[in-house]
């Protein structure tokens, strides 16, 4: 048993040959209720073709049949074919058996109408998206369905084009006053209808496709990246972005983009660390058609100040997400933070910030705020500038020590906090350096040469440097031992 699949409409051809080794006499025969000459014919004109046949030890027959939209079945149609000798006293018999399904063509693919133009008084243009391949070979034509101030849709005209990009109407009288409502459908071979079209109507032509502002965020410095919604017709629409700081509150138009794939665009002329800059946009489709503007969109500006022990942040609120601001986080990077940055605070509405509780090995801080959506928007984030703040370096030095082994202030220690560079030498009466470290969290143990330094007064020279200081500073004093 052989099994055919084909579409309605294709043509199928094969040939059957029948050999005898012995050189007898071949007869091929043929049956089945699809052929002309069968005694019950079961289908429609066109039938299937082939002729019974035969030969000295050869024989050839062939199988035709054009199919039809009518010969769609869901059951397969057989057919068989015997082929047989006149040998004696024993005749050989073969027999080849075949199923055929006709099935239905495939529809054509869904069209998509890009816009709809209104060309004066009674002419309009219909646009439809020119990359959706049509395969001509089970295709018959588009419909264009037309339905006037929402009567039911009917068949205004046919369109026997694969692909068709600019569809006409001149009959759409008073265009805009009535509403002239259209969806586009194609037939394959067999009259079978797609899924239609989305519909486009005359009143209502304006442009729907309002940008929808992702996020707005610093990427580096003086770079701000706005991201938008994407949408089916993005890549055919002209956009145009516009722009306002926090210094100058008028929107101006930036940046023109035409046929473009993203969905998102750098603002390299931006002094991030100066100003606050919000974003507008507005398409305009291949139609011509002009959207309304989007929501304005901001991006974050940081600031900040430094005092003793604390860094004072203060930021403005990114504005205009449709889930709203979630949180915001104070992220802050140091030199002893390796890894970069780490999360110093979360904080869900609130602007300022106060950092006391900064690494004391390092003196130099930077951070940057990242605003997270709320709930029902897109999960989106952006990011302020980075601001860089300084804390003074602070040293204490004790004015006395006591290395009798009581275990209360038996070493010489210095406290410190924000010192990148640290030298430290102790001195006695006669001049001699009996210790020196540039580690600041090293100590003396009151000794010298391995030997017990004697009670007195020791004289020190410091010299340090604070992570935002250019120049080193020294300083010198004196220090009691007593024992």
């Amino acid at each position: 048993m052989q099994t055919i699949n084909v579409f309605a409409t294709d043509t199928i051809n094969f040939e059957l040959k029948a050999l005898d080794l012995q050189g007898d006499s071949v007869f091929i025969t043929h049956s089945g209720n699809i052929f002309q000459d069968a005694t019950s014919i079961i289908i429609d004109p066109p039938y299937a073709m082939s002729i019974d046949t035969s030969g000295i030890a050869a024989a050839s027959t062939s199988f035709k049949w054009i199919t039809g939209c009518q010969h769609i079945s869901a059951s397969p149609y057989k057919i068989r074919y015997e082929a047989s000798d006149n040998g004696c006293p024993l005749k050989m018999i073969s027999v080849r058996k075949f199923d055929i399904n006709v099935l239905p063509p495939p529809n054509v693919a869904k069209s998509n109408l890009l816009c709809l133009t209104l060309l004066d008084n009674n002419n309009l243009k219909i646009t439809r998206v020119s990359d959706t391949a049509v395969s001509a070979r089970y295709f018959n034509h588009f419909t264009l369905f037309r339905s006037v101030n929402g009567s039911a849709f009917s068949p205004l005209k046919n369109i026997n084009e694969t692909n068709p990009v600019e569809i006409y109407d001149s009959s759409a009288f008073e265009n805009r006053i009535n509403d002239y409502c259209y969806v586009l459908s194609a037939f394959n071979t067999c009259g079978m209808e797609s899924e239609r079209s989305d519909t486009l109507c005359s009143v209502s032509h304006i442009n729907t496709h309002k940008n929808y502002i992702e996020s707005v965020s610093v990427i580096a410095e003086n770079n701000v990246q706005l991201k938008w919604e994407p949408f089916n017709a993005g890549p055919y629409a002209v956009y145009y972005i516009y722009k306002e700081s926090d210094a100058d509150a008028t929107m101006q138009l930036v940046q023109t983009i035409s046929n473009y794939q993203g969905s998102s665009w750098n603002d390299f002329d931006a002094l991030t660390g100066k100003h606050s800059y919000c974003y507008a946009m507005i398409n305009e489709d291949v139609c011509g058609n002009v959207s309304d503007t989007s929501l304005r969109a901001c991006s974050i500006l940081l600031k900040g100040a430094s005092s003793l022990l604390v860094n004072s942040l203060s930021w403005t609120p990114y504005i205009n997400w449709s889930g709203g601001v979630d949180h915001y986080d104070v992220l802050r990077k140091s030199a002893a933070n390796t890894s970069g940055y780490e999360i110093a605070a979360s904080l869900p509405k609130q602007l300022i910030y106060f950092d006391r509780d900064m690494p004391i090995s390092s003196g130099t801080f930077n951070y940057i705020i990242k605003a997270t959506e709320g709930a029902g928007g897109n999960n989106a984030t952006s990011e302020s500038n980075e601001i860089i703040l300084n804390q003074a370096p602070l040293i204490f030095i004790p004015s006395a020590f006591t290395p009798n082994n009581d275990g209360v202030n038996d070493y010489f220690l210095n406290q410190g906090s924000f010192v990148e560079e640290f030298e430290f030498i102790i001195y006695n009466r006669w001049g001699q350096r009996v210790f020196n470290t540039g580690d600041l969290h090293d100590h003396w143990d009151g000794k010298f040469n391995g030997k017990l330094s004697p009670s007195g007064v020791y004289f020190y020279k410091l010299k340090f440097k604070g992570y935002d200081d250019k120049n080193i500073t020294e300083r010198t004093g004196s220090i009691t031992l007593l024992r």
